[in-house]
């Protein structure tokens, strides 16, 4: 009977620390690969974190971004994004707190600290998401109010 598994990165495939798999584990999924199972990556980690090594290696797709992307083969089935208006309430909601942003799709993640930003472009600014490259929930400019909060 053939079955579909699905197997996490860090402290599965790999060990935490090491970006590639043992050739224990290697030899392993060829194995279930041979006998007419599936195998897939299945992880929280948004496409683009996962390690180069393993999206060369031959898996029959991929679960990213806790299923925010998913493939089977070369076929996307599933890309959940953020529409604009509730990507402009979680970027209000995260200038009124002290907390970090992390905008991530599956080509790009970029890092911020929400005072770093103020600091570059004062209380109110604009974020870019165009250059993501990504479908059209992606492209265009969100403005992000700072609110009364002053660092």
């Amino acid at each position: 009977m053939k079955k579909l598994l699905f197997f996490d990165i860090d402290g599965t495939l790999v060990d935490f620390g090491n970006s590639t798999m043992s050739p224990s584990t290697a030899d392993a999924l060829i194995n279930a690969k041979q006998n007419g199972h599936m195998i897939f990556l299945c992880t929280g980690r948004s496409y683009n974190q996962i390690y180069p090594s393993l999206k060369a290696f031959d898996f029959d797709g991929v679960v990213a971004a806790a299923g925010g992307y998913v493939t089977v083969g070369d076929k996307v089935i599933a890309h959940h994004v953020y529409g604009q208006n509730l990507l402009q309430k979680v970027l209000d909601t995260v200038g009124d707190n002290d907390t970090g942003l992390i905008f991530q799709t599956k080509d790009k993640s970029i890092n911020y600290h929400i005072d770093d930003l103020r600091k570059l472009l004062g209380d109110e600014f604009v974020v870019t998401l165009s250059s993501f490259k990504e479908p059209e929930p992606y492209s265009g400019e969100i403005t992000l109010r700072g609110g009364n909060r002053h660092t």
